[in-house]
Protein backbone atom coordinates (compact mmCIF):
# COMPACT_ATOMS: atom_id res chain seq x y z
CA UNK A 1 0.00 0.00 0.00
CA UNK A 2 1.32 3.43 -0.95
CA UNK A 3 1.26 6.45 1.33
CA UNK A 4 -1.45 8.23 -0.74
CA UNK A 5 -3.65 5.11 -0.65
CA UNK A 6 -3.25 4.86 3.12
CA UNK A 7 -4.13 8.56 3.51
CA UNK A 8 -7.27 8.19 1.34
CA UNK A 9 -8.30 5.11 3.32
CA UNK A 10 -7.72 6.98 6.59
CA UNK A 11 -9.94 9.85 5.39
CA UNK A 12 -12.67 7.39 4.34
CA UNK A 13 -12.50 5.47 7.62
CA UNK A 14 -12.57 8.70 9.64
CA UNK A 15 -15.64 9.86 7.72
CA UNK A 16 -17.42 6.55 8.34
CA UNK A 17 -16.39 6.67 12.01
CA UNK A 18 -17.65 10.25 12.50
CA UNK A 19 -20.93 9.41 10.76
CA UNK A 20 -21.35 6.36 13.00
CA UNK A 21 -20.39 8.37 16.10
CA UNK A 22 -22.89 11.10 15.27
CA UNK A 23 -25.61 8.55 14.52
CA UNK A 24 -24.90 6.65 17.75
CA UNK A 25 -24.81 9.66 20.07
CA UNK A 26 -27.33 12.02 18.50
CA UNK A 27 -29.77 9.67 16.80
CA UNK A 28 -29.36 6.66 19.15
CA UNK A 29 -29.13 4.32 16.11
CA UNK A 30 -32.64 5.32 15.02
CA UNK A 31 -33.77 5.96 11.46
CA UNK A 32 -36.82 7.97 12.45
CA UNK A 33 -36.92 11.00 14.77
CA UNK A 34 -40.18 9.62 16.18
CA UNK A 35 -38.21 7.01 18.15
CA UNK A 36 -35.81 9.48 19.75
CA UNK A 37 -36.20 10.26 23.45
CA UNK A 38 -37.68 13.61 24.37
CA UNK A 39 -35.26 14.71 27.08
CA UNK A 40 -33.89 18.12 27.82
CA UNK A 41 -31.82 17.85 30.96
CA UNK A 42 -28.34 18.97 31.98
CA UNK A 43 -26.27 17.06 34.51
CA UNK A 44 -23.24 18.97 35.77
CA UNK A 45 -22.33 16.52 38.55
CA UNK A 46 -19.72 14.06 37.26
CA UNK A 47 -20.60 10.36 37.55
CA UNK A 48 -23.97 11.09 39.17
CA UNK A 49 -27.66 11.29 38.27
CA UNK A 50 -27.80 10.33 34.58
CA UNK A 51 -25.01 7.80 35.12
CA UNK A 52 -27.41 5.97 37.40
CA UNK A 53 -30.49 4.06 36.30
CA UNK A 54 -32.87 2.65 38.89
CA UNK A 55 -30.36 3.46 41.60
CA UNK A 56 -27.46 1.56 40.02
CA UNK A 57 -24.43 3.09 38.33
CA UNK A 58 -24.70 2.55 34.54
CA UNK A 59 -21.21 1.17 33.94
CA UNK A 60 -22.05 0.03 30.41
CA UNK A 61 -23.06 3.54 29.28
CA UNK A 62 -20.02 5.19 30.86
CA UNK A 63 -17.66 2.54 29.47
CA UNK A 64 -19.36 2.76 26.07
CA UNK A 65 -18.80 6.52 25.94
CA UNK A 66 -15.14 5.96 26.77
CA UNK A 67 -14.63 3.21 24.18
CA UNK A 68 -16.50 4.89 21.32
CA UNK A 69 -14.11 7.87 21.43
CA UNK A 70 -10.84 5.87 21.43
CA UNK A 71 -10.73 5.70 17.60
CA UNK A 72 -11.09 9.49 17.46
CA UNK A 73 -7.62 9.95 18.98
CA UNK A 74 -6.14 7.39 16.61
CA UNK A 75 -7.81 8.85 13.51
CA UNK A 76 -6.60 12.36 14.34
CA UNK A 77 -3.04 11.05 14.20
CA UNK A 78 -3.64 9.11 11.00
CA UNK A 79 -4.97 12.25 9.32
CA UNK A 80 -2.46 14.75 10.63
CA UNK A 81 0.36 13.76 12.91
CA UNK A 82 1.54 17.39 12.80
CA UNK A 83 -1.34 18.58 14.96
CA UNK A 84 0.01 19.06 18.52
CA UNK A 85 -1.41 16.65 21.07
CA UNK A 86 -2.94 19.40 23.20
CA UNK A 87 -4.86 20.62 20.11
CA UNK A 88 -6.02 17.06 19.41
CA UNK A 89 -7.33 16.80 22.97
CA UNK A 90 -9.03 20.18 22.62
CA UNK A 91 -10.64 19.05 19.34
CA UNK A 92 -11.89 15.83 20.96
CA UNK A 93 -13.31 17.71 23.96
CA UNK A 94 -14.89 20.36 21.71
CA UNK A 95 -16.49 17.66 19.54
CA UNK A 96 -17.91 15.95 22.61
CA UNK A 97 -19.21 19.27 23.95
CA UNK A 98 -20.78 20.01 20.55
CA UNK A 99 -22.64 16.69 20.61
CA UNK A 100 -23.79 17.25 24.20
CA UNK A 101 -25.10 20.74 23.34
CA UNK A 102 -26.93 19.34 20.28
CA UNK A 103 -28.63 16.77 22.51
CA UNK A 104 -29.88 19.58 24.73
CA UNK A 105 -30.97 21.87 21.89
CA UNK A 106 -32.95 19.14 20.13
CA UNK A 107 -34.20 17.52 23.39
CA UNK A 108 -32.86 14.11 22.40
CA UNK A 109 -30.75 13.13 25.36
CA UNK A 110 -29.23 14.15 28.63
CA UNK A 111 -26.45 16.71 28.37
CA UNK A 112 -24.03 15.16 30.81
CA UNK A 113 -20.64 16.23 32.15
CA UNK A 114 -19.84 12.54 32.67
CA UNK A 115 -20.17 11.99 28.91
CA UNK A 116 -17.88 14.93 28.21
CA UNK A 117 -15.28 13.55 30.63
CA UNK A 118 -15.43 9.93 29.44
CA UNK A 119 -15.54 10.90 25.75
CA UNK A 120 -12.46 13.09 26.17
CA UNK A 121 -10.62 10.42 28.16
CA UNK A 122 -11.46 7.90 25.44
CA UNK A 123 -9.98 10.20 22.80
CA UNK A 124 -6.88 10.76 24.93
CA UNK A 125 -6.55 6.97 25.26
CA UNK A 126 -6.64 6.75 21.45
CA UNK A 127 -3.83 9.30 21.22
CA UNK A 128 -1.81 7.35 23.80
CA UNK A 129 -2.40 4.09 21.94
CA UNK A 130 -1.13 5.73 18.76
CA UNK A 131 1.98 6.96 20.59
CA UNK A 132 2.58 3.51 22.07
CA UNK A 133 2.26 1.86 18.67
CA UNK A 134 4.50 4.55 17.16
CA UNK A 135 7.29 3.40 19.49
CA UNK A 136 6.70 -0.23 18.48
CA UNK A 137 6.77 0.42 14.72
CA UNK A 138 10.05 1.84 13.43
CA UNK A 139 8.51 3.11 10.20
CA UNK A 140 5.58 5.57 10.22
CA UNK A 141 4.26 4.19 6.91
CA UNK A 142 4.18 0.67 8.38
CA UNK A 143 2.37 2.00 11.47
CA UNK A 144 -0.25 3.76 9.35
CA UNK A 145 -0.65 0.67 7.17
CA UNK A 146 -1.24 -1.44 10.29
CA UNK A 147 -3.69 1.06 11.80
CA UNK A 148 -5.72 1.55 8.60
CA UNK A 149 -5.92 -2.23 8.09
CA UNK A 150 -7.03 -2.72 11.70
CA UNK A 151 -9.48 0.19 11.43
CA UNK A 152 -10.92 -1.21 8.19
CA UNK A 153 -11.57 -4.57 9.83
CA UNK A 154 -12.99 -2.85 12.93
CA UNK A 155 -15.25 -0.63 10.84
CA UNK A 156 -16.59 -3.55 8.83
CA UNK A 157 -17.25 -5.55 12.01
CA UNK A 158 -18.94 -2.54 13.64
CA UNK A 159 -21.21 -2.01 10.63
CA UNK A 160 -22.11 -5.73 10.57
CA UNK A 161 -22.79 -5.77 14.32
CA UNK A 162 -24.89 -2.61 14.09
CA UNK A 163 -26.88 -4.10 11.23
CA UNK A 164 -27.45 -7.31 13.21
CA UNK A 165 -28.58 -5.32 16.26
CA UNK A 166 -30.98 -3.19 14.21
CA UNK A 167 -32.48 -6.09 12.26
CA UNK A 168 -32.50 -8.54 15.17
Amino acid sequence: MRSSTIQKLAVTLTTVYLFFLFWAIIFKFQFSPAYLPNLQYINLVPFAESSFQTGDFNTLEVLGNFIIFIPFGIYLNLLSSKLPYWKQILLIAASSLFVEVLQFIFSIGVTDITDLITNTLGGITGILLYLLLKKYFANKLTLHKYLTTTATIGTILTLILTNIMLVG
